[in-house]
This record gives C-alpha cells, structure tokens and sequence, in this order.
C-alpha cells in the first residue's frame, strides 16, 4: 500500500492489451499503472484532479482497438480514453442523467467492434458508444425484473458479442445481444452453486467461459 512507483492503494480494475501489456487502475492514488507480463512497472500517469488525464476515483478500464485505454472516472462522471504510453486522446461524458451523461460510471467494455459499453452504478443502466465517444445507445434502469438493474457492477462481452452484467444488488448476472436485448438471467442470493452475494467483476475467455467475482462469498465462479 502506498503511492510509491509499483505500489498500490485500492486497485479496482485490470485489463490487458494485445501485447500482455497488464494496466491497473490504482484507485487510491488516483492513477493508472501500465505493467509488462512479469509485473515490472513500465510507466504511471494521472494524479488527483478534474483536467485531462487526472482522475478522480476511477474504477474501470478496457482495452478496445488498437490498443486504446479506456477509463472509467467515477467522481468525475466521464471516460477518458488514452494511448497505450498514457496520452491523453479524449474524454466524455458530464454528471447528469440524459444520454451521454453518467452517475456513477464504474465498469466498462470493448466489443470487438470497437463499441464501448459502460456501466452505470448510480443510474442503473448500461451506455454504449463508438470508440470515439459517440452516444449509441442505452438500456436498464432501477428494479428487479428481467433487464431493470439495482447497482450493475461489473460487464463483459463474449467472443459471440453477448453483454454480461453482474447485477449486484439483484444477486445475479444477467445477458443481452448487442442492442441490449435481454437474453437471460441467472442467480438469486445465496452461498450455493450459482448464487451470489453482491456479484462484481466479470469476465468472458476467448471460448466464452463466464467467470464472476461473488465478491461477498468471497469466491470465483465459472459458468
């Protein structure tokens, strides 16, 4: 723990990029790491702060097209998108409620289209935007039926361009074609096989292995 190069205060998000570069999002120091596959710090950037390239307790990242750096700045409201040595390239998004505007965004994806697919912890709905920052499209809002959420946490999009969404409050992860078409539902609360307390991260492997972080079980689940 600490703000020293290589050290970590609350991490909150990982990806990699084509190359097994490996950046994580160092919440706590207001930061993104970037390392190589064995661990070894290659360059941080960011810092405290409201201007470009500063964040203010961000959480999510991915890794879209040609290795661009997706950032979900939570206390900020918008995404910012960087260059694989940490450039700043563009941001988006204000507080709000409207399209285009976040409360809370928290988790991101990239499909393999380059759409950016954005989670929003406090308004209850996912986003989707091209991968320069174009509204697209939106789905979700506050409940417990099939595709209303209550706090979606964490998203992930398959190999066969299914949307994965761990509906944390729902205790359960939920599916979506890429026009936010609900699929399925899976989960309820619980310790047993396929039940969840307060799901979070997610992730799909290239053949479409589902792993969900049943964060409150404090376990792994692969579906």
């Amino acid at each position: 723990m600490g703000a020293e190069p290589g050290t970590l205060e609350t991490p909150r998000g990982i990806a990699t990029d084509s190359s097994g570069f490996v950046y994580v999002v160092d919440s706590g120091n207001a930061r993104i790491l970037k390392l190589n596959p064995y661990g070894i710090l290659v360059r941080a950037w960011g810092g405290p702060g409201e201007g470009h390239g500063r964040f203010r307790n961000p959480w999510g990242i991915c890794v879209g097209p040609k290795n661009r750096i997706y950032v979900a700045d939570r206390d900020n409201d918008r995404i910012q998108k960087f260059d694989e040595d940490g450039a700043f390239i563009r941001a988006w998004g204000s507080a709000g409620n409207d399209d285009g505007e976040f409360y809370g965004p928290v988790a991101l994806s990239a499909d393999p289209h380059g759409r950016i697919y954005v989670v929003e912890f406090d308004n209850h709905r996912i986003q989707v935007f091209d991968s320069e920052g174009t509204w697209c499209d939106a789905w979700g809002s506050f409940g417990s039926d099939d595709g209303e959420f209550h706090n979606p946490r964490g998203i992930a999009v398959g190999p066969d361009d299914i949307v994965y969404v761990t509906d944390q409050d729902n205790d359960r992860v939920q599916m979506f074609d890429p026009t936010g078409m609900f699929l399925g539902t899976w989960g309820r609360p619980g310790a047993g096989p396929g039940e969840f307390k307060q799901p979070c991260g997610v992730a799909v492997s290239p053949n479409g292995t589902l792993y969900v972080a049943d964060s409150h079980n404090h376990r792994i689940q692969k579906f």
